[in-house]
């Protein structure tokens, strides 16, 4: 995402506009309070029924993959120092004038790389799965990811508005 915004040219905007800047990193800020507080309020309200059937399991399986996607979909969007990051990045490999085939040739590189780092991500998570599933390990676990979250996000804002 922030590639094709970076080689449409929002992500020079972005740079050249602090107003513009500003206002999306606090409105990703707020997110990430408003993702923290959710987060939290299903960790202390969830948690101690996790009995489920198969069929429910598959049920919340998919919803919240699409919740998942959704919400990194629009914390991606809403993270102007990921857009800025590579309009500063990408013109060093790319030639003096280049054509829209260079730009997307760069960008996808990058998104090779993000996808990889993701994958090792993953696995390496994967290997610690049967103790991930623990309720209690959960449970903190998603409630200091919750509590990271506000705390960021109440930083980006202030830090921002300052």
């Amino acid at each position: 995402m922030n590639v094709a915004i970076a080689v449409a040219g929002m992500g020079t905007l972005i740079a050249t506009f602090p107003t513009i800047y500003r206002a999306v990193t606090i409105l990703g800020g707020i997110y990430l309070i408003w993702l923290g507080f959710t987060a939290l309020r299903a960790v202390l309200g969830q948690y101690g029924e996790l009995e489920f059937t198969d069929d429910d399991r598959q049920k919340a399986i998919g919803a919240h993959e699409v919740l998942a996607f959704r919400q990194g979909f629009v914390s991606n969007l809403l993270n102007p120092k990921t857009i800025v990051f590579l309009v500063t990045l990408m013109p060093q490999f790319l030639p003096r004038d280049p054509t829209l085939y260079n730009q997307i040739s760069v960008g996808l590189v990058t998104v090779v790389m993000a996808f990889i780092w993701f994958a090792m991500v993953a696995i390496a998570t994967s290997l610690f799965r049967e103790t991930l599933k623990k309720p209690k390990i959960r449970k903190v676990i998603d409630g200091a990811t919750a509590l990271l979250l506000i705390g960021i996000g109440v930083k980006v804002a202030v830090a921002i508005i300052q």
